[in-house]
């Protein structure tokens, strides 16, 4: 799929000084299990199909997403002592999918967790409802949640409508006037002659 126009502004703004990256911070307090985390993080990576993709630029000098198999990164660090989120110099999208996950643990009994998101493939609403469904999956695992409640996967037949607004010829029509007549507005100030309210030395 072709990325959208907002999508392609995100991607071609992001820098490493100021990456276009939503970070989402937990802390998570007992006894951390990684690899129920990393199967939950795995799990829940296949209900976003985005967050398993990479960008890459056409022929054309668009951008489409390139799809991979969904696998989740998940960096773990032990025992640095501070709670800060990690340095980053953003997630290049040409090389890498638009998901890290960092887990540090402070001590035996606090995890921090780490997440950010490139926003080219979510905004913060998406962030969260993935983060959201990593935490229900490992509580699922860890016998804390009722498995029989199935987390709905993002539906992959709605993605190549994800730049479209529902603009139907009707409602085009019926907001003809309005629209015409902010352009109208629009032309008046800009080519009318503006006249100070008070005088004014040059």
């Amino acid at each position: 799929m072709r990325l959208t126009a907002f999508e392609e502004y995100m991607l071609l703004d992001s820098h490493p000084a100021y990456p276009m990256s939503c970070f989402i911070e937990l802390i998570l307090k007992g006894d951390f299990d990684s690899a129920a985390f990393t199967e939950a993080a795995d799990a829940a990576v296949r209900l976003h199909p985005l967050l398993s993709c990479s960008a890459e630029q056409t022929a054309d000098g668009y951008h489409r997403w390139v799809p991979h198999e969904p696998a989740v990164c998940v960096i773990v660090s032990e025992n640095t002592g501070t709670s800060s989120l990690p340095v980053s110099g953003g997630i290049d999208l040409f090389r890498e999918v638009p998901l890290k996950i960092t887990v540090c643990r402070l001590d035996a009994a606090v995890t921090q967790i780490t997440m950010e998101v490139h926003h080219t493939a979510c905004d913060a609403a998406g962030a969260f409802r993935f983060a959201e469904d990593v935490l229900y999956g490992y509580a699922c695992r860890k016998g804390a949640a009722d498995v029989s409640v199935q987390r709905e996967a993002v539906k992959p037949e709605l993605l190549p409508q994800r730049g479209k607004y529902g603009l139907t010829p009707s409602v085009w029509l019926r907001i003809l006037p309005k629209q015409l007549w902010g352009l109208t507005r629009a032309w008046m100030f800009l080519f009318r002659r503006i006249r100070p309210l008070v005088p004014v030395q040059p």
